[in-house]
């Protein structure tokens, strides 16, 4: 297990890791998942003082050695199992995927943050479940709140996964400061396929900044203005974890920097994301440069 040596940080990440097991047309990978593990990297690149609480079986401790390996401090709460999922892609793009539960962990509760505190505190669940409402509210009197949509409109039905309207996305979402959607689970909130009017009413709920992913870049609306930045899509090979690099890196820019500028530097890191599988753990000189190419399509 990687230890907590310290007690606050700049972001702390709340979520699952996860079993995933990959399958692709004739080929099959296991790999470590998870939001947590895609979104620690990119911020440990950043120098961001980045941690993490998950919870997982004891007996899968070793999921944990990447993070040991990068000095990203862990509390790895005890759970009777440890989420597993398949992953089946429907489409070349990666757009589109099939979602089989093999195995869940416990829910978290208030007590499993007794140990830290954080300027934010980044919700990324990986099923509805995973965090209850009591644990959103109590933490949102301890930091500015980031919530990742994907772990609110996943519902576990039978052994696959369902996307869901969140019933309780009224009084979550009042608790959150920053909210990451990707354009599926922007409609999905909101019955609506225009990204930009989602993205208002969802603000209208709580959220003061609203990023919506999609295929080709983000949306992003905040103190009432829209900003979009495109990806670099020549190469999809590294599209599993690209929501979540985002909302980590955006997050990451934006304790010194502008929404806009925020907004630049996660489109930026996504790309340079998207040209390799895994956690991005790259030279931020390679998104810098990417960074000079890219473009608002607003």
């Amino acid at each position: 297990m990687v230890s907590v040596n310290k007690k606050r940080f700049d972001i702390l990440l709340v979520g699952h890791i996860a079993r995933d097991r990959l399958i692709s047309g004739d080929r099959e990978s296991l790999r470590v998942g998870g939001a947590v593990y895609y979104s620690a990297f990119p911020l440990k690149m950043l120098g961001i003082n980045v941690g993490v609480v998950t919870k997982l079986d004891p007996r899968d401790h070793h999921l944990l050695e990447e993070f040991r390996q990068y000095d990203i401090p862990v509390l790895a709460k005890e759970s009777g199992e440890t989420t597993g999922l398949t992953i089946i892609p429907l489409t070349e793009d990666g757009e589109r995927r099939k979602f089989v539960v093999n195995s869940l962990a416990d829910p978290f509760c208030i007590e499993d943050f007794v140990e830290v505190s954080a300027e934010i505190i980044n919700i990324c669940p990986l099923i509805k479940g995973e965090t209850p409402i009591e644990v959103i509210k109590n933490l949102s009197k301890r930091a500015r709140l980031g919530l990742d949509a994907q772990g609110f409109t996943r519902v576990k039905k039978g052994d696959t996964i369902r996307s869901s309207d969140w019933d309780e996305k009224k009084e979550g979402l009042s608790y959150v400061h920053y909210l990451k959607t990707d354009q599926r689970e922007a409609e999905i909130l909101t019955e609506t396929k225009d990204m930009q009017q989602a993205a208002e009413s969802l603000s209208s709920l709580g959220p003061r900044e609203v990023i919506v992913t999609h295929k080709d870049g983000i949306l992003l609306y905040a103190n009432g203005k829209f900003y979009s930045n495109s990806f670099d899509t020549q190469n999809l090979i590294g599209r599993t974890g690209r929501g979540d690099t985002c909302m980590a890196s955006y997050l990451g820019r934006r304790l010194t920097h502008s929404p806009e500028e925020s907004c630049r530097f996660a489109a930026a890191v996504v790309s340079a994301k998207l040209k390799k599988p895994g956690p991005f753990k790259g030279d931020l000189s390679s998104a810098e440069a990417i960074r000079k190419t890219l473009h608002s399509y607003l």
